[in-house]
């Protein structure tokens, strides 16, 4: 009878196990995991966003499976940074209509 060794993380079949134990190891950095609620506050605030947008952020990606688009999302940073910059525009806006400040946006 044939041994075979099979990786624990996407289910591929090895001849040795030595081979398995290096894909295992290879897989591990691609396999994505998702952030707790703290990991996102603690980036939004980093990021001079509030609390708020960070439960905003975690409850949208959670409730669609950590997805973007049809795809498994990556890196949960990329997709905070692309929401973040989505939110700054409009509170640069806010702040401009109250106070009636110019602002240049570098175009």
């Amino acid at each position: 009878m044939k041994i075979v060794y099979q990786c624990e993380l996407c289910d591929k079949v090895f001849a040795s196990e030595q081979e398995a134990i290096l894909h295992e190891n290879q897989c591990k950095g691609k396999r994505f995991r998702q952030p707790t609620v703290e990991e996102c506050e603690n980036y939004f605030r980093s990021n001079n966003c509030t609390d708020v947008e960070a439960k905003k952020f975690y409850a949208y990606y959670s409730s669609n499976g950590w997805k973007v688009g049809k795809n498994v999302m990556k890196s949960w940073h990329s997709a905070a940074s692309g929401w973040i910059l989505r939110v700054q525009p409009s509170k640069v806006l806010k702040q401009f209509e109250k106070t009636g400040d110019k602002y240049d946006f570098g175009f």
